[in-house]
C-alpha cells in the first residue's frame, strides 16, 4: 500500500519527490519515493488522496502512470513497470 497525499504536491517542483530528480542535480543519489516503491514490490495498491489539490504536472504524471502502466525514473531514465499496482 502506497498512499500519495496529493495536497503535499501542490507545486510543480514537488514532482521530483515522486519520480526523482535528474542525475545532474545536487542531492540526487536515487529515484523518487513512488519509483522506489514500484521497484521494490511487483504488486500493491496505490491510493491517490485529494488528487484535485495536486499541481497539474503532478496529476498528469499520475494519470499517465495509471493509463500506460509504467513510469520513467528521472534519475537514471529506467522504465518502471506498474501494471501490478
Amino acid at each position: 500500500l502506497f498512499i500519495v497525499r496529493c495536497n503535499e504536491y501542490a507545486n510543480q517542483w514537488s514532482i521530483e519527490r515522486l519520480i526523482g530528480s535528474q542525475s545532474s542535480y545536487r542531492n540526487s543519489e536515487q529515484g523518487g519515493e513512488l519509483v522506489n516503491v514500484l521497484r521494490s514490490s511487483p504488486r500493491g495498491v496505490l491510493v491517490l488522496d485529494e488528487i484535485e489539490k495536486a499541481d497539474s504536472a503532478v496529476a498528469k504524471v499520475l494519470m499517465t502512470l495509471l493509463d500506460e502502466g509504467y513510469i520513467t525514473c528521472a534519475f537514471d531514465g529506467t522504465v518502471v513497470d506498474a501494471r501490478g499496482w
